[in-house]
């Protein structure tokens, strides 16, 4: 198997999987859901952990080991809502607001990101523009700040919004800042956005396919490692999605 040829060869068997309930679907290579630098081969239903080698992570879309800035992030949301507004489909790929109170609602990524850089490719479903205006945010936050609801608040929290509002708001450690590097909120409903994460650098970027435009957070000196994608919801019906590639 070619990609074999980029992998360390140690391997060790992955007890622990069977206790958080991953088991293999079929032999085969798999993503590791907690660790992008490692992987996972199934063989005869039973899986060993591999690692990738130094600097490389793992890209379940080629089932080889490349360079992050080639990968796009197998992220998908956390269920950590507990009062039922946020509705989980696709196996973790789609958050959707389904309560008919609009409060602001936290989502986060499973993954935990520590190093290097890591792009999640985003689409928005449905963003809501009528009489009671509309509001997303996207962003990060550090994976040891304690969830809750009014989450693109929290010290650690750095992202930009969809806030009709508050136009071209931008989070930066939980204070808003308006303009904040041209940011003009134009991210529109059937938008795809790439959020680059670059744990080396402390910066984030999104990138609006539609509008070619690319904004940019850098200094992220309140939220420490590691990182996890953020997004907060709170209109009925609007729907966020990772997509596969």
């Amino acid at each position: 198997m070619h990609s074999l040829l980029l992998l360390e060869i140690s391997i060790v068997l992955l007890n622990c999987f069977y206790t958080q309930g991953l088991i293999c679907p079929t032999d085969g290579l798999f993503s590791n859901p907690t660790d992008e630098t490692t992987f996972y081969i199934c063989s005869n239903s039973y899986p060993y952990l591999l690692n990738c080698p130094n600097g490389l992570i793992w890209s379940d879309e080629e089932k080889i080991c490349q360079y992050p800035q080639n990968v796009l992030s197998t992220d998908k949301f956390e269920d950590i809502e507990p009062n039922g507004n946020v509705l989980l489909t696709d196996d973790g790929r789609v958050a959707k607001y389904i309560s008919t109170k609009s409060e602001f609602t936290e989502v986060r990524g499973q993954r935990l990101y520590s190093s290097g850089t890591h792009k999640i490719h985003l689409k928005i479903d449905q963003i809501f523009d009528g009489e009671y205006g509309s509001w997303m945010f996207i962003g990060i936050i550090s994976s040891k700040t304690r969830p809750y609801g009014s989450s693109h608040m929290s010290q650690s929290s750095y992202g930009w919004t969809i806030w009709e509002n508050n136009k071209n708001m931008v989070y930066l450690n939980g204070r808003g800042e308006y303009n904040y590097r041209n940011y003009d909120n134009d991210i529109k409903t059937h938008d795809e956005l790439i959020l680059t994460i670059d744990c080396d650098k402390k910066q984030i970027r999104l990138w609006n396919n539609r509008t070619n435009k690319q904004y940019v957070i850098d200094q992220i000196d309140y939220a420490p490692l590691p990182w996890q994608l953020h997004i907060n919801l709170g209109i009925k019906n609007d729907q966020i999605r990772i997509l596969r590639s």
